[in-house]
């Protein structure tokens, strides 16, 4: 995971943008399989290297659109919010709380739906069958807590910024995402 970060974070390495590109898509399919969930041995799961690893690695995809989102192609936007999507997934089949505390899964879970929020805000993907298929993912995860409580966030921040531009104090529907961390608020 050290290795991929260093990558994603000087992208500059693998030369154009193209490559750039072709090499994000890669390593957002390669980070996507600790999620899949072959049973971690118990000592990684105990001394919390396995819980650690999969957050970092959310952080990862979290920063990556973030900080490099400017450069995505569209088929790179699309590939990242489908691992997303399909890590949400995995995550909400699997009863997190056999491996993790309650807290601990109620985080991961959070930080997923917010990356596939983020995601799904940031990249300006338009297509009817992007939002069809996230609105179906949405759907299928509404019954979760955790994913309600992300949602919520997101639309009270959509909504006030829609009543700042209704009532002329703001021009842009712009805001950051994340309400699991206080680095990264939602203003």
């Amino acid at each position: 995971e050290i290795i991929y970060k260093g990558w994603m974070d000087n992208l500059s390495i693998f030369g154009s943008k193209e490559l750039q590109n072709r090499f994000l898509r890669r390593v957002f399919k390669q980070l996507s399989l600790p999620f899949a969930f072959c049973q971690p041995s118990g000592n990684e799961i105990s001394d919390g290297s396995f819980y650690s690893l999969l957050n970092k690695i959310i952080s990862d995809y979290k920063l990556s659109h973030m900080k490099h989102g400017s450069i995505f192609e569209k088929e790179t936007w699309l590939i990242l919010l489908n691992v997303a999507i399909g890590i949400t997934d995995q995550i909400f089949e699997f009863n997190l709380s056999e491996v993790f505390s309650k807290s601990d899964s109620s985080k991961i879970c959070q930080q997923l739906v917010d990356l596939c929020f983020s995601i799904i805000h940031f990249s300006g993907l338009t297509d009817d069958d992007v939002w069809d298929n996230f609105k179906t993912y949405c759907l299928k995860w509404n019954h979760h807590l955790d994913f309600v409580q992300i949602w919520g966030q997101y639309i009270v921040a959509l909504f006030s910024n829609l009543n700042l531009i209704a009532y002329q104090q703001k021009k842009s529907l712009k805001f950051n995402g994340g309400i699991y961390s206080s680095e990264n608020p939602i203003p």
